[in-house]
């Protein structure tokens, strides 16, 4: 078919050119999964000059006593030494565990928690990145404690009594301070 190959065969789209390798134990460079199965090699070609090589392997008596035996080695493996490995993980997860709270709970501030009826003011988050309105106030409200849904949710009504849809995270408010008086008080010392 071919003046270069001419052992191929055509068939069908492929040209297929079969090549057996004899099975040898004594070589060193063969791996342990290549001294267990014979290799029939497969050459197909789809155009002139690519050629893919497909390895078939087909076991032998010999390899599959081999492979039973390394299969009843990794049984043992399992029952003996997973259970060690995995107090030993568990114990290392714990540790990591207990190393990221400590981390966190040096991260957080401390949260503020508010009562049912006090008067705060919440973050407007939009205002955050917007330098358009830059002067303006970035606080809303005052607004009051409506409701404690979890610790550092809350739900917040308007001084008219209108309850906001949307519960506000506890780290978004401030106590807000009202003062006594809006008139400045000057005080002259002598």
């Amino acid at each position: 078919m071919s003046q270069y190959y001419p052992d191929l065969i055509r068939l069908g789209s492929y040209t297929v050119k079969q090549i057996d390798r004899p099975y040898n134990l004594n070589n060193t460079w063969e791996t342990s999964a290549q001294q267990v199965y014979q290799q029939l090699q497969i050459a197909m070609r789809t155009r002139d000059r690519l050629m893919t090589l497909v390895t078939a392997n087909f076991p032998t008596k010999e390899g599959l006593e081999l492979a039973e035996n390394n299969l009843l080695t990794r049984l043992f493996t399992l029952t003996d030494e997973l259970p060690v490995i995995r107090g030993q993980t568990q114990k290392q997860i714990e540790k990591q565990q207990s190393k990221q709270k400590e981390y966190h709970d040096r991260q957080i501030k401390n949260i503020k928690r508010y009562q049912i009826g006090d008067k705060v003011l919440m973050y407007d988050a939009a205002k955050h990145t917007s330098h358009t309105g830059k002067l303006e106030p970035k606080w809303k409200g005052p607004f009051y404690i409506h409701n404690k849904l979890n610790p550092g949710v809350y739900k917040l009504r308007t001084l008219e009594g209108k309850v906001l849809l949307a519960p506000i995270n506890g780290s978004l408010l401030k106590m807000y301070y009202e003062r006594s008086t809006w008139e400045p008080q000057i005080v002259i010392t002598s």
